[in-house]
């Protein structure tokens, strides 16, 4: 508000100068000049006009104001260490925020996480929140924080396997290109979507607690890999030994028919 009545100061005071200036240079010149003396009357009629123009800016600006107050807000807090990670959602406007639901956007907003499978024990949605109030909706501890972790890296998964890519290829072992593709999911950077019966707010993911979940799941992917090539080995052994095997009973044979 303050602003807006140092513009008006602003506006008028430049009116009024110019109009002096103009008055005063006339009269002094009127030879080099022409003849014109500031109708003080119209000088009225616009200082009324602006005056009239900036009231009808005030009012629009107060209106806008009252309905962003009307507006229900949200805060988050995020408490973020090692395998562990809570998100609270605090109401922080003047009127009551319904949350219906939250979600997960990453990947260049390009894929969208539902959160419902994730939620708090404690967080029933639907949930009104007057001022004050807050709600857990996130609380993931180890092996929930694992799960969020493979949901969120799932899609990657999904594509790479849709490409033909592997994690692992036999006779060559684990497939470093698969994971440094991962490993570029984790550089990314991840919004919370909070659904309201007004509209769906947006904030910012811990950026490390997005990091450490994607990790997780990818080295949770790495030992299913190493596995996978233990396997292998294990499946050649075995079938070297029952060539070996198969290799001496023929040597006894032939021994035997001699």
């Amino acid at each position: 508000m303050n602003w807006m009545l140092g513009v008006v100061v602003l506006v008028v005071a430049c009116v009024t100068c110019a109009s002096l200036g103009l008055t005063a240079g006339i009269n002094l010149n009127p030879v080099s000049t022409v003849k014109y003396v500031w109708d003080w009357n119209a000088a009225g009629s616009w200082v009324s006009g602006i005056g009239t123009f900036l009231a009808v800016i005030v009012t629009l600006w107060q209106v806008r104001r009252q309905q962003e107050r009307e507006r229900p807000k949200l805060t988050i807090q995020q408490h973020f260490e090692s395998k562990t990670y809570t998100l609270i959602l605090v109401s922080t406007g003047l009127v009551p925020a319904t949350v219906f639901g939250a979600s997960l956007s990453y990947d260049d907003d390009k894929t969208h996480l539902d959160l419902a499978h994730h939620l708090s024990e404690d967080s029933k949605l639907p949930r009104r929140l007057d001022r004050g109030d807050a709600v857990t909706i996130l609380e993931l501890k180890n092996v929930s924080f694992s799960m969020l972790g493979r949901s969120i890296i799932r899609p990657a998964l999904n594509e790479l396997e849709a490409q033909g890519v592997k994690s692992a290829v036999y006779g060559e072992g684990i497939n470093q290109s698969y994971f440094d593709r991962l490993n570029a999911c984790a550089a990314r950077e991840a919004k919370l979507i909070v659904k309201t019966a007004h509209n769906a707010e947006e904030f910012a993911f811990s950026k490390e607690a997005f990091q450490a979940l994607l990790k997780y799941a990818i080295d949770d992917e790495y030992k299913l890999a190493q596995e996978k090539c233990e396997s292998w080995k294990a499946d050649a052994r075995e079938l070297l030994g029952m060539l070996e095997d198969a290799r001496k009973r023929s040597i006894v044979t032939i021994s035997e028919a001699e």
